[in-house]
Formats: C-alpha cells, structure tokens, sequence
C-alpha cells in the first residue's frame, strides 16, 4: 500500500477519534452548564420573585397603595431581602412620599454602609426635594463605594445642572462615562 493511502486511513482514524473527543467534550460541557444553570435557578426563592413581579407591575399600572402592600408582606417575612427593599424605596419616590422615602433609603444604607445604589436613590430623593448641597455630598458618597455607577454619576451631573454649574456637570458626565466605558 502507498504510503499516502496509510495517512489518508491514519487521518480517517484520528479524524473520527478527534470528533469522538470533541463530543464527549462537549456532552460534559453541555451538561456541566446544565448543572450550573438548575444550581442557580434552584437558588431563586419562586414565591419571593413571584411577589416582587407582582409588586412591580402593580407600580407600572399606578396602583401604588396595593404595590406598597405586596413589599410589605414580603418584607415581613424576609426583612432583608434587598430586591422588596429597593422596590418600596422606589414605589414610596412615586407616591411622592419623599420624607418616607428619604428615610427608607437612609435606613438601608445605614444598615448596609457598602449599598451605593441606596445612597444614589437617598441623594436622587435629596435632589428632588430641593436639599441640593446633601444630595451632592450624598452622592459622593455613592461614589466612594461604587466609582462606576452610572446612576451616581448621572444624578450628579443632573444635580449640578440644575445648581447652574454646567462646567462641574459637564466633567461628572465625562467622568462616568470614562469610567463606564466597554461595559454593556
């Protein structure tokens, strides 16, 4: 037999052991992110995210009192569950609830020092509420904990805005979107 020929059946043969490989490569892998993805669906909590998706749509339809109801169940039986927090922060901000909210988020954030997304939502409530100078520092303090927020950079930057300090907005604008640049 020609020696090309004994290479052509050698290829053949480490052609089908190769595709043999890969497929069982890829059947571990396959069921390797099989695994992960019951792992991490069987950490979700169903009837917690059933509620907070019922809270939430309520907020959308304008039903606030009822929303506000539903975080509260929640909240009575997992006090810290951050997601229901967040969520009534937000819902008493649409009610214009603005002294409770203030006082929720400061709640939040004093309970858990590292929560700049509270912070942000405290100083979003300063702002709106015409406490411009603690909205600021607020902010900053936001932004101490968490140099790529977004929403820090944007409530600062609107914050100044309207303060008529368009050069110090326009370089917290610039600054967060440096900051954020490539993320999705």
């Amino acid at each position: 037999m020609p020696i090309s020929r004994l290479q052509g059946k050698n290829m053949k043969k480490h052609l089908k052991t190769a595709c043999l490989v890969i497929g069982i490569v890829m059947f571990v892998g396959a069921a390797l992110f099989a695994g992960m993805i019951w792992y991490f669906y069987s950490q979700i909590s169903t009837p917690e995210l059933t509620k907070l998706t019922e809270a939430y749509r309520l907020m959308g339809e304008n039903q606030h009192e009822k929303a506000l109801a539903v975080c509260e169940e929640l909240l009575k039986s997992k006090p810290d569950y951050y997601p229901a927090q967040q969520c009534k922060g937000d819902i008493l901000v649409q009610m214009k609830r603005y002294d409770d909210a203030l006082l929720y988020f400061d709640g939040i954030a004093k309970k858990d020092p590292q929560n700049a997304y509270a912070l942000v939502r405290k100083a979003d409530v300063q702002a709106m509420t015409k406490h411009s100078s603690e909205a600021l520092a607020t902010y900053e303090s936001a932004l101490a904990i968490s140099p790529g927020s977004c929403d820090a950079w944007q409530g600062k930057g609107d914050l100044l805005t309207s303060m008529g300090r368009l050069e110090e907005a326009l370089k917290a604008y610039d600054t967060g979107l440096s900051k954020t640049e490539g993320m999705t």
